[in-house]
């Protein structure tokens, strides 16, 4: 990613399809069940944003459709718990 990309922000909506549940597909494991995903990036693309944020089925923010989320919150990088359910990657907790 270029350095000019970081610095940049990007509009995303809260999808209204939710990740799979942690109990029916453990988020540890890779697979090729991309189809809530590619819902919400299709809800996304409807919407005119280029992103959607995941939620699990709590309701808290998992991930995106097709990468992790992170926010920087008073200088400190903070990514959702592992037992939000994102796939796990460089940026899971």
């Amino acid at each position: 990613m270029a350095e000019s990309e970081l610095k940049t922000k990007i509009s995303a909506i809260t999808a209204s399809q939710r990740r799979a549940r942690s109990d029916m597909l453990d988020p540890r494991i890779k697979s090729l069940n991309y189809l809530p995903n590619i819902l919400a990036k299709i809800e996304a693309n409807r919407a005119g944003v280029q992103e959607a944020i995941m939620l699990n089925e709590r309701g808290e923010v998992a991930e995106c459709t097709g990468d992790n989320i992170f926010a920087v919150l008073g200088g400190t990088v903070v990514t959702p718990w592992a037992s939000s359910g994102p796939s796990t990657g460089s940026g899971s907790t």
